[in-house]
């Protein structure tokens, strides 16, 4: 009875949920965390800061940290490990996290196109458990 009380009301407001394991599992939710990235409005993000084991920088094109040899291997990887693309036109396509990451490693000289490292093997992220 409560859950059809609960689905009328939802229609009431103009949002209904078809699964209802969608709706109990937000039930149980005490926070929602989200990031204010601009991902939700834009889909773009942006690489505010970066750290290594013994330093950190706020800013992509720091002389200091630059010379930094942590700091430089960080860029690279930044700029050689995703599938960011930069396109004919200018514009970078991919994931906005992988697109965040290039335009940050560009920015501090480590250009993706520039680096003569080859890609040799890919494992990609599932949120499934691997066996």
């Amino acid at each position: 009875m409560s859950l059809a009380l609960g689905a009328r009301r939802m229609v009431a407001n103009h949002v209904l949920i078809r699964k209802l394991p969608a709706v109990e599992t937000l039930g149980s939710v005490t926070y929602i965390c989200s990031d204010k990235t601009g991902t939700l409005t834009l889909n773009r993000m942006r690489v505010e800061c970066m750290w290594t084991a013994d330093r950190g920088t706020c800013a992509a094109q720091d002389a200091a940290a630059a010379q930094h040899v942590p700091m430089q291997r960080l860029l690279l990887a930044m700029a050689v490990s995703n599938d960011a693309q930069a396109g004919a036109g200018g514009e970078i396509a991919g994931d906005p996290t992988e697109v965040a990451l290039y335009l940050a490693a560009r920015e501090a000289g480590y250009a993706k196109e520039q680096q003569d490292l080859p890609r040799v093997q890919r494992f990609p992220s599932t949120a499934r458990a691997r066996a």
